[in-house]
């Protein structure tokens, strides 16, 4: 799979990096040819769909657009300035519920909030599918991390990093 990434990588920076596409072709397992310049892209790229990965991306950018037009809304009520001062409560049901369920801990970064909430939404026995969702968005609890501006609950107490959240503060740490 590496090998996979190396090569279209190599391809893609070609026409940029000329000299290093070429040294990087040339230590590629299987590659073909001698030069980088010389090779064809692969003609056959449907085994690159993964059509469950597309369809989730699917949800999910739509639930961002969804998102992005509430925040757009609370910044025009001077609720939140940035959209990194909201906290995000999505309420859903059926599998848009279990997708944004699976992917919770990438979903401040989708969003570029500080917190997402997901809550199940109670569904009558006629509802279906996604049949319900509601985005609320509320300004964001906790202190402003002053590296990434995400607001937080716990914060590094002392030290040179006194302030940072803790995940900044495992970053700097490396």
């Amino acid at each position: 799979f590496r090998s996979l990434i190396a090569d279209g990588l190599a391809r893609l920076i070609a026409p940029i990096l000329v000299f290093t596409s070429d040294e990087v072709w040339r230590h590629l397992p299987g590659a073909q040819g001698t030069s980088v310049h010389t090779a064809d892209f692969p003609a056959d790229t449907t085994r690159f769909i993964d059509d469950a990965l597309e369809a989730d991306w699917e949800q999910l950018l739509q639930t961002r657009s969804v998102v992005l037009r509430e925040l757009e809304g609370k910044r025009a009520e001077k609720v939140i300035g940035s959209s990194l001062a909201a906290s995000v409560s999505i309420l859903a049901s059926g599998d848009r519920a279990a997708l944004l369920r699976r992917h919770h801990q990438e979903l401040p970064q989708l969003l570029i909030v500080s917190e997402v909430n997901i809550h199940e939404a109670d569904r009558g026995p006629e509802a279906t599918g996604d049949a319900f969702w509601a985005v609320d968005v509320r300004h964001a609890e906790g202190e402003k991390c002053p590296r990434c501006w995400r607001f937080v609950a716990d914060t590094v107490k002392d030290g040179d990093r006194a302030g940072l959240c803790l995940r900044c503060d495992e970053a700097i740490r490396g």
